[in-house]
């Protein structure tokens, strides 16, 4: 295998680790896929580079630049997740905006999981529960749901690991386990 394989492989696969944070809190698959991949390709080319017939140099110059990959992917994450998260509100302004404006002036608890609507004071009309229901489809979100201080749209879930957006409907200010986005929108 040549040598500027080797490296463009490493290159690659370091690219793919960073380019997966964008998919994040959009499209929970393929950033699995990106980041799963991008790390395997980066660790098959890192150890073929080490244990390859290259200089104490080059070898010394790789490690370098691996652990300045991992600095710079620790920094920008949280960048590239909000951007990932900002992306969805920007691409579903509309579908958000008009189930946000439905559920504000509702004063109870309402939940939407997939295409059950569990409102038990009957906030909602059969129209306006229609209108959710072809929003959260829309949105490909597997629940909303509506509290007193906020609406939190579930974009993935598993077991006891959980990533959405909050529409913050208080006045008051979020403790800081929310990490602000744009507008009301926090993640």
């Amino acid at each position: 295998m040549g040598t500027f394989l080797k490296y463009a492989g490493l290159i690659f696969g370091v690219t793919l680790v960073f380019w997966s944070f964008l998919f994040f809190g959009r499209q929970q698959n393929v950033y699995e896929i990106c980041l799963i991949t991008g790390l395997i390709v980066s660790l098959l080319f890192f150890i073929i580079i080490l244990l390859g017939k290259h200089s104490l140099k080059a070898k010394i110059a790789m490690v370098a630049f691996v652990v300045l990959c991992i600095f710079l992917e620790q920094i920008s994450e949280p960048k590239l997740i909000d951007a990932s998260y900002k992306r969805f509100i920007k691409q579903n302004n509309s579908a958000l905006t008009e189930i946000n404006n439905l559920l504000l002036n509702k004063p109870g608890d309402i939940l939407i999981l997939n295409n059950e609507i569990k409102d038990q004071s009957s906030l909602l009309t059969p129209s306006e529960k229609q209108k959710v229901l072809d929003n959260r489809q829309k949105l490909r979100v597997y629940m909303i749901s509506r509290t007193n201080d906020e609406i939190y749209y579930g974009l993935w879930g598993f077991l006891d690991v959980r990533l959405g957006l909050t529409y913050w409907t208080s006045n008051s200010e979020p403790n800081k386990s929310y990490r602000h986005l744009i507008g009301r929108w926090y993640h």
